[in-house]
């Protein structure tokens, strides 16, 4: 169950997040092995256009897919992170 979900993550409003217990997948950076925790549907205003970010447990996002469609980035999350079990939260 996610506690704090920020209102901005990497400078785009959050409008959906779901979160992992055991992880959507695994990236690496400088060298250290990173667990996407989570993932959020955000956009910059006034940019047309949805970003899907896979974030630490922090809330730092790692990856980021741009989408023309809302739908598409939800949708599209089961694709990328191979899972059909991905429960969103609205952010209002």
């Amino acid at each position: 169950m996610l506690t704090h979900i920020p209102k901005i993550i990497g400078g785009a409003k959050t409008l959906f997040i779901a979160k992992s217990d055991t992880g959507f997948d695994t990236v690496f950076r400088e060298g250290k092995e990173i667990v996407i925790a989570c993932i959020a549907v955000c956009q910059y205003r006034p940019e047309e256009g949805f970003y899907l970010f896979g974030c630490d447990k922090d809330f730092n996002s790692y990856t980021d897919f741009f989408y023309d469609d809302l739908g598409e980035a939800l949708e599209d999350a089961t694709r990328i992170y191979k899972t059909d079990n991905i429960h969103w939260t609205q952010i209002n």
